[in-house]
């Protein structure tokens, strides 16, 4: 009912408030009562609220807050919502999957990238795409499905952080080193997310298996290096953004264990 103008709605509001740390009330200039929890994630009527508010027994859980930080709380709900529905949506496309070489559940590695996004003060829709990053590319999920349920923003950065598998390596790698030099910001931090928590596995399997790494990958280990170089070198610029820069250095020095 109000999910299109839910902002306007509640800073239009007559009075707004907080109940027991999980419910947002909103009361519009004509009386009305509604609400909106954690639980049900939907607006619901809330005919006696007036008696709940007045009630000596719950009168003390209801907070008033400012018309502003009810927008801020209902944001904040929405989007935690929207990540925890990625969340869940890439565990079951990557079901069954596992690392290159290895039999550490693939699932770890997207929720790794979320994480770097995180520390890099990411958005929601780009720590949405972070934890999405790969299904297009290696499930049977589609650029449609991601649009229609996470929005345009999130598929465009999926859709820019996959490849075209019906190419060569070597025009893959090529492509996808072209576009970064010119890509933005956010798609930068999305794939340097990616490359870092690539990175940090193969550091760790090369510490128990040495060269034998290198025979898990479609080019060996001269083409490798020189992707990721290309790759590095592309993201020069993250080491100017306060909080890009240490997961830049970070994947200088991974890059330099690896490779030299």
């Amino acid at each position: 009912m109000f999910k299109q103008f839910i902002s306007e709605y509640i800073l239009n509001a007559k009075e707004v408030y907080f109940y027991d740390k999980k419910i947002l009330y909103v009361v519009d200039k004509e009386g009305k009562a509604y609400g909106y929890s954690t639980r049900g994630q939907e607006w619901y009527p809330k005919e006696n609220f007036r008696d709940c508010l007045e009630s000596a027994q719950t009168a003390n859980l209801f907070k008033h807050i400012t018309k502003e930080e009810a927008v801020q709380l209902y944001l904040g709900w929405i989007n935690n919502r929207r990540l925890d529905t990625a969340i869940i949506y890439a565990v079951e496309h990557h079901a069954g999957q596992f690392r290159k070489g290895s039999v550490r559940s693939y699932i770890t590695h997207p929720l790794e990238v979320l994480q770097i996004l995180k520390s890099m003060r990411a958005d929601t829709n780009l720590m949405i795409a972070g934890v999405l990053h790969d299904t297009i590319e290696d499930t049977e999920a589609t650029e449609e499905e991601i649009r229609e349920l996470f929005g345009d923003d999130v598929a465009n950065l999926v859709t820019a952080h996959s490849e075209d598998k019906s190419k060569s390596w070597q025009e893959r790698k090529s492509h996808a080193i072209e576009e970064l030099v010119t890509a933005d910001k956010r798609l930068k931090m999305l794939i340097m997310a990616d490359k870092v928590s690539n990175f940090r596995d193969m550091v760790l399997d090369y510490s128990q298996i040495g060269d034998e790494l290198w025979n898990r990958f479609n080019a060996p280990f001269d083409k490798q290096a020189w992707f990721f170089r290309g790759i590095v070198d592309a993201l020069h610029d993250m080491q100017d953004y306060p909080e890009c820069a240490a997961v830049y250095f970070e994947i200088v020095e991974l890059y330099k264990s690896l490779f030299g």
